[in-house]
């Protein structure tokens, strides 16, 4: 990585909405991975993700369907196809 890339990462960073954790989003983490840690092998990241995206009720944008299609409550992003 060049100084460059590095700036332009930072730029890119500040363009984002944070969304701080609060108790809505940690509950519904914990509820997630009681749910699924056995059943689907639910990694924390995908946990806060997916209990984020549930509890502010935005679809979540994600290439890697497949980790979390079988979470009920969670929508998904739809891409159109052309």
């Amino acid at each position: 990585m060049n100084k460059k890339e590095l700036n332009q990462i930072k730029k890119d960073i500040e363009s984002i909405n944070q969304i701080n954790l609060d108790n809505q989003i940690c509950d519904t983490f914990l509820k997630l991975m009681f749910k699924y840690s056995l059943s689907h092998k639910i990694t924390i990241p995908d946990a806060f993700i997916a209990a984020t995206s549930i509890s502010k009720n935005i679809p979540l944008f994600t290439l890697n369907v497949k980790d979390f299609k079988y979470i009920e409550d969670l929508s998904l992003y739809k891409i159109s196809s052309r």
